[in-house]
């Protein structure tokens, strides 16, 4: 990935691209509405957050870029990238089980089941020395 977003920027698609993990100071955006919800970032080195609605909806330990995030009831996409290894964690449906499926650019494939709190939330790691991932979460 290059030219890292500034900002939240809507795709073509739809999903969502956003985050800068080179930034050394917060890049901050409040108020972006998209589809009827009011989204704010902030990000950096050390911690990319987007929240939707004032609630968290994706965090990434140290910041990351993230590409064409989408999310509905049943699946999770968007591809990731930092410099190191991140921790991200996502709110989800409360006590819901996952299938969690990293894929790296070279073709190799990381698959678990996971699931989330009692609050939704669902933390896991990805390595990303070496290059970005794409990361599929399905609802099962």
């Amino acid at each position: 990935m290059s030219n890292l977003p500034k900002d939240i920027i809507v795709e073509a698609d739809g999903g969502l691209s956003f985050g800068d993990y080179t930034a050394k100071e917060k890049v901050k955006v409040n108020d972006f509405e998209y589809l009827g919800n009011i989204y704010s970032l902030r990000s950096h080195d050390l911690v990319t957050r987007l929240e939707k609605n004032s609630e968290m909806l994706m965090e990434t330990v140290p910041g990351a870029a993230v590409r064409n995030f989408a999310l509905d009831e049943k699946t999770c996409y968007f591809e990731i990238e930092s410099s190191v290894n991140v921790q991200v964690t996502l709110s989800l449906i409360p006590e819901a089980a996952y299938h969690l499926r990293v894929i790296s650019d070279a073709g190799g494939e990381v698959s678990e089941e996971i699931a989330t709190n009692r609050s939704g939330k669902l933390s896991f790691s990805v390595e990303l020395v070496g290059g970005g991932k794409k990361v599929v979460l399905e609802k099962l």
